[in-house]
């Protein structure tokens, strides 16, 4: 048995070696498949290679456009905080000032009344003299589909109550600072 074996196996590698010469052209071709495969992987790599350099680019393009946007609102906003300070204190001193005046108006209103006070004292059987009335140190509110009238005493404080609301009102709600990630 062990015989046939071994003449099978003389038989098929005569055949085999005969066929390997036989079919060299066979294994050139393959060898020839092979090499072209690996150009075609190496070209499709590098096709590859080159789009992906192209992505990265315009990315790369697109993040500067986008910082300097970004640099480019900031300064926008950063002119238009100032602006926009500079119109609330001007609002907010002219009426600290509007407050002063009306203080100022009051002082003298009131002197002028110590005054008229003083010479009805002296003159105690005289008339009041013209233009002084009764109601001058009144307050009086009035609201009608025209608007709002207020006459008062005290209308420098309404006025300053007012300017400093709205200052207040701008610090909290306008001029809050917020930190934008990159």
């Amino acid at each position: 048995m062990m015989r046939v074996l071994l003449l099978i196996t003389l038989i098929l590698s005569t055949i085999v070696s005969a066929n390997e010469y036989k079919d060299k052209d066979f294994w050139q071709d393959i060898e020839a498949l092979k090499k072209e495969s690996q150009l075609k992987e190496e070209q499709n790599f590098y096709e590859s290679l080159s789009r992906h350099e192209a992505f990265e680019k315009e990315r790369f393009a697109y993040d500067v456009f986008r910082f300097d946007d970004n640099k480019d609102s900031f300064t926008f906003q950063y002119i238009q905080t100032w602006v926009i300070f500079l119109i609330v204190m001007l609002l907010v001193m002219s009426g600290v000032y509007l407050a002063y005046l009306q203080f100022k108006l009051d002082e003298k209103k009131a002197l002028a009344q110590l005054e008229i006070q003083r010479l009805l004292a002296r003159n105690a059987a005289t008339e009041p003299p013209p233009g002084t009335s009764a109601d001058d140190g009144e307050t009086s509110l009035e609201v009608s589909t025209s608007g709002i009238k207020i006459t008062s005493s005290v209308i420098g404080l309404v006025v300053l109550a007012m300017s400093f609301a709205f200052f207040y009102m701008y610090v909290l709600h306008v001029y809050e600072l917020k930190i934008t990630p990159y």
